[in-house]
């Protein structure tokens, strides 16, 4: 059965799918900040404080590198929060023709395209 045999006038909806599968890849991103111990530039600064680096400068760096991270935790949740609004604003199914439908790939891998190269 071909598509022109089907009485449906609609494609899957491709840009739901890359949508769904950012907003995986976000809640992964989150999740394992989240099962850091303790401030997520500890790791950074742990050994920095600890003598790996001997200096004046040092004290304000650390805790300027805290100050930046502080809010990466809240972005991937901001990220989640946004991602999942634009799946759910989504149909599975959209008219045929409709940019998100079959073209999607087509366009979606253009961006990668000219994002990467």
């Amino acid at each position: 059965m071909t598509p022109e045999d089907t009485d449906d006038p609609t494609e899957p909806n491709f840009y739901r799918q890359t949508v769904a599968s950012a907003k995986t890849t976000a809640v992964g991103a989150r999740d394992a900040i989240a099962d850091t111990p303790g401030p997520i530039g500890n790791p950074i600064a742990n050994p920095l404080a600890q003598g790996g680096w001997v200096c004046t400068a040092a004290d304000d760096w650390i805790a300027e590198l805290h100050s930046h991270l502080s809010g990466v935790n809240p972005a991937f949740s901001d990220a989640v929060t946004t991602l999942q609004s634009a799946y759910d604003a989504e149909s599975e199914r959209v008219p045929a023709g409709d940019p998100h439908g079959l073209a999607w790939n087509s366009f979606w891998q253009m961006v990668q395209l000219n994002t990467y190269y």
